[in-house]
């Protein structure tokens, strides 16, 4: 009994740490181990290493193996079964895409069912030049730019000189001869064209036809590089005393899509940027191309307001050195 206290009151009053042993489920014990008492083996302090047996004094317990799981602690929850329906997501996936080309499909049919790239009559030509007019006259610039006058010499004169493209060209030949009077001169191409003009300025009005889109309900881009480039063309020709001029570079940036069967119109000038490069033979020209449908530009008298461009555009127009082998163009062109 003594030797029993005696052991008992060296392993409580002892300064050492004491390991906390857990048995797992793999333990294996010698036969006679005795299991301590609660509370005689309880420490918080770490693991110790195992301390290598002394000589003479085996070990009675084999260490337990590392284990992850704990005695009595819950086990992971088992995967979920398979079920039939894993390959139900990709049905769904190929059901919306079925259903949306079918859509589509029937959405862009719709949209070109009035569309006709067939070349009108000459009666229907003249029908739809006479309709295109109609709409010109109810535009709002178009009203603000003809009552547009001032004061020359004492006089009430108009601002603005109104004219059709085109219109000095009386030879038929001359106008079959070139792209925008000749195989886009039809109200299927470019025909509907008018032209103000001042002092410092050009407002070019335009309505495309069917025949000018390259995606349907789409202008094509080359139709709006080509219209530009006449505008900028005619600007630098009455600019130069040589009357005449060719295109040495067209820069367009294309800002939204351009639709036929409305009127667009081209607001051009001088760039200010470059206005310390202009020369009698060299002309730095600005522009752009705006939708007159909805709230459109107006004019001011003192310049324009509300222009939302649909393609913005620069461009450089010279004197060539041999210009005798060019033709002046006309005031009215």
């Amino acid at each position: 009994m003594k030797a029993t206290r005696g052991l008992r009151s060296l392993l409580l009053s002892s300064q050492a740490p004491l390991r906390t042993f857990t048995p797992s489920a793999g333990c294996l014990y010698k036969r006679n181990f005795a299991y301590p008492k609660e509370g005689v083996f309880q420490s918080d302090s770490p693991p110790q290493a195992q301390q290598p047996p002394q000589h003479g004094r085996p070990n009675t317990v084999e260490s337990p193996p590392q284990s992850q799981f704990q005695y009595g602690a819950p086990l992971p929850p088992p995967p979920p079964p398979l079920t039939s329906n894993r390959f139900r997501p990709r049905w769904t996936t190929i059901t919306i895409a079925l259903l949306s080309a079918t859509l589509g499909f029937y959405q862009m049919r719709a949209a070109i069912a009035d569309f006709s790239l067939e070349v009108p009559s000459e009666e229907d030509q003249a029908k739809d030049l006479a309709e295109a007019y109609r709409l010109f006259d109810k535009l709002e610039l178009v009203q603000s730019l003809r009552s547009s006058w001032h004061m020359v010499d004492g006089e009430r004169q108009p601002v603005w000189k109104e004219y059709t493209a085109y219109q000095a060209m009386t030879d038929p030949q001359e106008r079959a001869g070139r792209l925008t009077s000749g195989p886009l001169g039809t109200s299927h191409g470019v025909a509907a064209q008018r032209v103000f003009t001042s002092q410092d300025a050009m407002v070019h009005f335009v309505c495309f036809g069917n025949g000018t889109t390259g995606w349907p309900r789409v202008v094509h881009g080359g139709a709006l590089a080509t219209i530009l480039d006449e505008c900028f063309g005619r600007w630098a020709a009455r600019n130069v005393k040589e009357r005449t001029a060719l295109t040495a570079y067209l820069e367009t940036k294309y800002l939204e899509k351009c639709e036929p069967g409305q009127w667009y119109v081209i607001i051009l000038g001088l760039d200010e940027a470059r206005k310390d490069d202009q020369t009698e033979r060299k002309k730095y020209l600005a522009g752009a191309l705006a939708c007159c449908g909805g709230i459109g530009p107006k004019y001011t008298g003192e310049g324009f307001e509300n222009v939302h461009p649909h393609v913005l555009a620069t461009a450089l127009f010279v004197v060539p050195k041999d210009v005798s082998q060019l033709q002046p163009i006309p005031d009215e062109f």
